[in-house]
């Protein structure tokens, strides 16, 4: 919760405009609370009413707290036709200020005043007096429904519209105002309307409001208030009637009766009778006992019921419930914000507004990365948001730092990564490519030198030339130098420390190896000019310190595990890896105690230390610990992310180089991404910050430099939706649900066009293109075979079923059960909920094919260890294992899976006996190699008398399986064919390869390629058909993405982004409305597919 502001905020004046956004139009009223303002939106051209608290109302935390709480309160009320709608909360110059529903009719406070409340006479004005009570009722009943009392009811709170609605308003606030001034009892309620137990300071239940509401009904009657507590009000009532409904006291008031109030009917004074009885017990038991007598009395003296009818509450859709998102985040309420948010994109899932500010928060609170939230945004664009979302996405960049001319990186090519990639092949007299090696970079803190260390050279480099400046040919590996680029330290091959000029390449020391057996290497190196000192790690498990200017030995520390060993630069703090984790050791050439900081397994994980030697982050598998004052975080960066870690000079910021060539900067404190840097190509061995203090520099294997702004604070705006009124609403979801209980008349009917026209029209209602109801419908629709796909809509997340999976899931044909591959074995999901059914154990990490039988019962695994196993998918009881000696890189099964098809280790493909394992037919022939460790891919027909798979010189094979013969081959990839997908209904074959960009289509039957699809970025990692056949699913082996095709036409009709994450399976439902994938980070997803539709033509 922001806390006030430094200083009294200046009160609004007429025509000012506040926050860019709000143009001043009057000021209402001053009360306890403070000052209400008209205003008008200048985007949405809507007035409101701006309720802003006191300064002095919002001094302390505890007046701070139960003004949120009673705002909250409001916020969480909903849209009722007689309540005063509050549509959101805004922190403004360090106020929360609430912005409800603007009535202009003035409160029933003014209309008993001015006596509108009684022009057309007696008759008239009591029709309208019992008409306003109900109203009233109705609205405080609505808020005790909810667990509400409203603790201030009189007419002042009562706020009536253009025709003359009544609303209840200023709930929650009573108990704000209490500290203001005004004069209110314990129970924060204005004393004239008091009721007895709130007088006492009692507990209070919802029947203090009906009192204070006969109260304010009395008053109605009366035309003024002429008591001093509300208590005595009972007593003044009695006094009322026996006097015969004229004065309350003998110092009243009283006006002609032209412009008086009415007699105060016997059934009405009756029923107010009951409401002001002294115990709480003694008076009606609900508001809605009162509104429903009221309303039958109104109809025993008019004639007539009242127009308006049973009220009832507005259903909010995505936009209101962004709003009170918003409302509860600025008020500091996430768990409510969340709730909110949840809400607004259930009930539209690319709504946005809720999809900008969800993720903005969730980012901001490091469960998101700048990417995350950038593709969510891209996604809803794609989706028909592109006009709402621009600005949306433009704020996010701006906060990123990725606007501009200053947000591009500065690129210079260094070839530091050249290393002989060949070497001849002591098997076949041929060349077989090298393992790359690594490399260590050193840049100096202004950029401007880096040193290099890459495959037995080590090199000295300028930047900004890209000219090697020296080579040191007595040194081969562990590497630094120092500040200002004058000397360096490596190991030579001799495993000997030297000490070297840079300007002129002279040896300027041998440091002296206490080392404890004649293999111990350095690991680690560390050149501390200001300490005069170089520290080592070694192999032996010790931590040297060597004097630079005597090259021998200040200290030796035991407890050395490896990895890096980092240092403040008085050498007088070092941190490096000990047998339980990550270490720091204090004055290492006196006491030399060890401290642990981090927990960690792997000493190799990178590790780093802030200049100030105050802020240690380490590695540790997929996340980063970092340790500080007041800091113990933990963040989800994902595997290789931290493969080069750097802390700012003051641990405020963190930085990663990743082996996916991002570089990332992080948040500590929130364990936000805060920036995603994309450039290099392949792994990024060095990041540092430079001296400037306002860039970030990074070296990659693929030759270059880059130095990169940071971003600078620009904090993105939340964003409000335009609000709606009760009646437009109401109005809106009548429509709709109208529409869609047509259209299902007509579908049942057999009259399709007709209900895709409704359903069309109930689409374009706003707000309610991806409601459920609609989305059900639409759902129906598409199934009927009368009706076509014609293209994708909107595609979107609709829930998580698991977290934790890895590999292509399969999905039961009946779309009811999903397997997944999980640590140690197979997991079984319901496909709708994710509910966890059986979990099948035994089984290693292997690469292998998972499938279900054709009637869904048995669930079916090969696996490249040679694993070959069936399972009840019922109950997750084995029905039968065999073992292949060989291996299956790749297998399809027949649908009752009796039999599977494999490709052995040997590049051998056969059909084998599932149950047994035995070999029932060897495909003959030369079978290409496999370009990976799982092999070209294979298909086999589900009733397995037919074959497909991917041979050599890039070609196709069919085969007639019973025979072993070869029918017919198709020529026309580049690269080895690793994903096969037939589509025997229509005598189709589809092929993708890992290299081949194109994704080909085939008449199985001709041999014929029918139709390339358009190129893609990448290779092609899966191919999946939707049931249809009009459609493909493709995987991007490279980019994770998971793109939509057009058979027909080959037109790539949608592209699902796939990082950060990235796509690593899918597999359509099937219906075609929905998509179950397997996400890079192990999440299991199912998807919603909104397609387009249209109606077949009749042949």
């Amino acid at each position: 919760m922001p806390g006030p502001a430094v200083g009294v905020p200046a009160p609004w004046s007429v025509g000012e405009v506040v926050a860019d956004q709000y143009r001043v139009l009057r000021v209402h009223t001053e009360g306890g609370m403070g000052v209400v303002y008209r205003v008008r939106h200048l985007e949405w051209d809507v007035d409101l009413a701006v309720k802003c608290p006191r300064p002095e109302l919002f001094g302390t935390p505890e007046q701070q707290e139960r003004f949120v709480r009673e705002a909250e309160t409001w916020v969480s009320l909903g849209l009722h036709p007689h309540v005063c709608g509050c549509h959101y909360v805004r922190v403004l110059d360090g106020l929360p200020r609430v912005f409800a529903e603007y009535l202009p009719g003035g409160s029933l406070r003014e209309w008993i005043d001015d006596r509108r409340l009684y022009a057309g006479g007696p008759a008239e004005s009591t029709a309208r007096i019992l008409r306003l009570a109900v109203e009233t009722a109705w609205g405080l009943r609505h808020a005790h429904e909810r667990g509400l009392v409203h603790q201030d009811v009189k007419p002042a709170n009562v706020l009536l519209d253009l025709d003359g609605t009544a609303k209840v308003t200023d709930f929650g606030l009573a108990q704000a105002r209490a500290t203001g001034g005004e004069r209110v009892s314990g129970g924060g309620m204005t004393m004239a309307y008091a009721s007895p137990e709130q007088a006492r300071r009692e507990p209070l239940d919802h029947r203090t409001d009906l009192y204070s509401f006969a109260v304010s009904v009395v008053e109605m009657f009366t035309g003024e208030v002429t008591w001093l507590m509300g208590p005595v009000v009972g007593e003044a009532l009695a006094s009322y009637r026996s006097g015969g409904g004229r004065g309350f006291t003998p110092g009243s008031t009283w006006r002609p009766e032209g412009d008086g109030p009415p007699p105060l009917p016997e059934p009405v004074a009756e029923l107010l009778a009951r409401c002001l009885r002294e115990r709480p017990a003694d008076r009606p038991a609900s508001m809605a006992e009162v509104a429903d007598e009221l309303a039958d009395i109104h109809l025993q003296l008019t004639g007539r019921a009242i127009d308006r009818g049973e009220p009832r509450e507005a259903e909010l859709r995505a936009d209101e419930l962004n709003n009170r998102a918003v409302s509860m985040l600025d008020l500091g309420r996430v768990p409510e914000a969340e709730a909110a948010f949840g809400a607004a994109l259930a009930a539209d899932p690319r709504h946005p507004e809720a999809t900008y500010n969800s993720g903005l928060m969730h980012w901001r609170q490091g469960g998101l990365t700048d990417e995350d939230l950038l593709a969510a945004l891209d996604a809803a664009r794609a989706d028909g948001g592109a006009a709402r979302l621009g600005p949306l996405i433009d704020a996010v960049q701006r906060e990123r730092g990725a606007v501009g001319p200053a947000a591009e990186p500065t690129t210079w090519t260094v070839p530091w990564y050249e290393y002989e990639r060949w070497t001849d092949s002591p098997w076949d007299g041929g060349r077989t490519r090298r393992a790359a090696p690594d490399i260590e970079i050193r840049p100096t803190p202004d950029g401007r030198l880096a040193l290099t260390a890459c495959d037995g050279a080590v090199k000295l480099w300028e930047v900004a030339t890209g000219r090697c400046l020296r080579k040191l040919d007595e040194l081969r590996h562990t590497v630094d130098l120092d500040a200002d680029g004058r000397r360096a330290v490596g190991v030579g091959s001799d495993g000997l420390v030297r000490l070297f000029d840079l300007g002129d390449g002279r040896c300027l020391r041998v440091f002296t190896p206490y080392y404890r057996s004649g293999s111990t290497t350095v690991r680690s190196l560390r050149l501390l000019a200001e300490a005069g000192l170089v520290v080592g790690g070694t192999s032996d498990g010790t931590v040297l310190g060597w004097e630079l200017t005597t090259g021998r030995a200040r200290f030796i520390l035991d407890g050395f595990s490896g990895g890096t060993v980092e240092a403040t630069a008085d050498g007088r703090l070092l941190v490096f890896d000990g047998p339980e984790g990550v270490v720091a050791v204090r004055d290492p050439a006196g006491a030399g105690e060890q401290t642990p900081l981090l927990e960690r397994r792997y000493a190799h994980e990178p590790c780093c230390l802030s200049q100030d030697g105050r802020t240690v982050a380490a590695a540790v598998g997929d996340r980063l610990r970092v340790h500080g004052p007041g800091l113990d975080a933990e963040i989800a960066a994902g595997h290789g992310a931290g493969h080069r870690l750097a802390l700012s000079p003051d641990g405020r910021l963190l930085a990663g180089g990743g082996l996916d060539g991002a570089v990332r900067l992080w948040e500590p404190d929130t364990g936000r991404c805060l920036r995603t840097f994309r450039g290099h190509r392949g792994h990024v061995d060095a990041v540092v910050f430079l001296a400037d203090g306002r860039h970030l520099l990074s070296a990659g294997r693929d030759g270059t430099a880059r130095r990169w702004p940071l971003p600078e604070p620009h904090p993105a705006a939340a964003r409000l939706s335009r609000p709606r009124r009760h009646a437009e609403l109401d109005d809106l979801s009548s429509r709709l649900a109208a529409l869609v209980e047509r259209a299902g008349r007509e579908h049942a009917a057999g009259r399709c066009a007709a209900a895709l026209d409704l359903l069309i029209r109930a689409r374009a209602l706003p707000g309610h293109e991806r409601d459920p109801r609609v989305l059900t419908a639409w759902q129906e629709l598409a199934r009927d075979r009368r009706v076509t796909r014609t293209g994708l809509r909107a595609a979107w997340p609709a829930r998580v079923l698991y977290e934790g999976a890895w590999g292509a899931p399969a999905l039961a044909p009946d779309g009811r059960t999903v397997a997944v591959r999980v640590s140690g074995g197979i997991q079984l999901l319901a496909a709708e909920t994710g509910e966890r059914g059986p979990l099948i154990e035994g089984l290693s990490r292997v690469h292998g094919r998972l499938r279900f039988t054709g009637d869904g019962r048995t669930v079916l695994f090969a696996g490249g260890d040679g694993t070959l196993g069936s399972w009840s998918a019922a109950t997750g009881a084995r029905l039968g294992s065999a073992r292949l000696a060989l291996g299956a890189g790749t297998a399809s099964f027949t649908a009752d899976g009796r039999f599977v098809l494999a490709r052995g280790a040997d590049d051998g493909i056969r059909l084998f006996e599932t149950a047994t394992g035995a070999c029932r037919r060897t495909l003959e022939g030369d079978h290409g190699r496999g370009p990976n460790l799982w092999g070209p891919a294979l298909w086999l027909s589900p009733h397995g008398r037919t074959a497909v798979t991917a041979g050599p010189k890039h070609s196709i094979g069919l085969w007639d399986v019973p025979t072993g013969r070869r029918l017919r081959e198709f020529h026309g990839h580049t690269a080895t064919v690793t994903e096969l997908l037939v589509d025997a209904d229509r005598g189709l074959l589809l092929s993708g390869c890992g290299q081949d960009r194109a994704i080909r289509v085939w008449d199985l039957r001709t041999g014929a390629c029918l139709r390339v699809l358009d190129d893609q970025p990448g290779g092609t990692g899966a191919l999946r058909l939707s049931p249809d056949g009009r459609f493909v699913l493709s995987l991007g082996e490279d980019d994770g993405a998971l793109r939509v095709w057009e058979l027909g036409t080959g037109r790539c009709l949608r592209v699902l982004a796939g990082r950060p994450a990235g796509f690593s399976g899918v597999e359509p439902g099937p219906d075609g409305g929905s998509a179950v994938c397997v996400r890079g980070d192990g999440s299991v997803q199912l998807w919603c597919l909104d397609w387009e539709l249209a109606v077949r033509r009749q042949s």
